[in-house]
């Protein structure tokens, strides 16, 4: 019984794990578009000014 105990926790810490790495993956993902987003968003605008 308590080898099964032992095996459902490690399962669950691994998964709170993996879930964690995925929401911290997401949020560096959303990070980067918003600053591709913003660096474009710049030099669209200095081309216009030149222009």
């Amino acid at each position: 019984m308590g080898k099964w105990i032992a095996i459902l926790l490690a399962a669950i810490v691994g998964l709170a794990v993996v879930g964690f790495l995925v929401d911290a993956a997401r949020a560096i993902a959303g990070f980067l578009l918003v600053v591709c987003l913003i660096v474009l968003a710049v030099q669209v605008f200095l081309k216009r000014k030149r222009a």
